[in-house]
């Protein structure tokens, strides 16, 4: 693995590059990153997708797509309790 201190500056590095792109980071090529940091693989790519991103996230409170749905549910049995209390 690499320190956090490390990935979190490859990270910047990708952002700003991407700026300049004028593309999202996902859009950023193997050899774009590769540039960035000669440790990243292909591996790599499909965990800058949106949705995989997304839905690492699953934890309560999260922005995985499970997570999410959880909390509609119990927002959903909430608003039904609210609403008989009148």
């Amino acid at each position: 693995g690499v320190p956090f201190r490390e990935a979190y500056g490859v990270a910047g590095r990708a952002a700003a590059q991407a700026d300049e792109k004028g593309v999202d980071v996902s859009d950023l090529t193997l050899e774009d990153l590769q540039h960035l940091d000669s440790r990243i693989e292909a591996d790599a790519l499909p965990k800058l997708q949106l949705e995989n991103s997304m839905n690492a996230r699953a934890s309560e409170g999260g922005t995985a797509i499970c997570a999410v749905e959880k909390q509609i549910e119990c927002m959903k049995a909430w608003l039904k309790e609210q609403s008989g209390c009148r």
